[in-house]
């Protein structure tokens, strides 16, 4: 039975570009990372085209990978960044598994740093410099009371009608008009 086709399957050569297309992971995946400092010397660096590209060490192997960083609503115009130090605990969205394939931080993580004023009804905003707390539809800026939202200018700037300073003037301003 040498001539016999009988069990035999036909054998069909595939195009590489099929190959390619069977093999692609299309799942997406995550780690948990650690933002370190390169030896340029910084944590980060500036791209016009991909945003703000950062330096993590991928957990556990401590893979480098260089991040885009994800921000809240960012893009455009608008949006809320912040660059996370080094040391900060990072989530790593990593699209098809291929760490040259974009990879992009998506979350930082709450290391001992967590705010005291924190519940279910608060949101608390708050940078080395820069506190922000909105609960019960009040909002602190700054340090607690030192900032309020009772519609006057409070601070340690320029009243621009007087010269004076905001806190000479009792920490008030002139009342601003704005044309609609």
């Amino acid at each position: 039975m040498l001539g016999s086709k009988r069990g035999r399957r036909a054998v069909r050569r595939l195009p590489a570009n099929e190959i390619r297309a069977a093999l692609v992971d299309g799942r997406v995946w995550a780690g948990l990372g650690v933002v370190y400092q390169d030896d340029s010397g910084s944590h980060y660096d500036v791209d016009d085209e991909l945003g703000v590209l950062v330096h993590v060490r991928l957990m556990p192997a401590e893979e480098p990978l260089l991040c885009r960083l994800g921000g809240l609503g960012s893009g455009g115009d608008g949006g809320v960044w912040r660059i996370p130090p080094v040391g900060t605990e990072v989530v790593v969205v990593i699209p098809s598994g291929d760490i040259d394939d974009d990879p992009c931080i998506v979350a930082t993580l709450a290391s001992g740093g967590t705010p005291g004023e924190l519940d279910e009804d608060t949101l608390v905003v708050k940078a080395p410099k820069v506190t922000i707390i909105a609960t019960g539809g009040a909002v602190e800026i700054g340090e607690a009371g030192l900032i309020t939202t009772d519609g006057l200018v409070h601070g340690t700037g320029i009243d621009p009608f007087t010269g004076a300073t905001y806190a000479a003037l009792n920490n008030t301003s002139s009342t601003v008009r704005a044309k609609k």
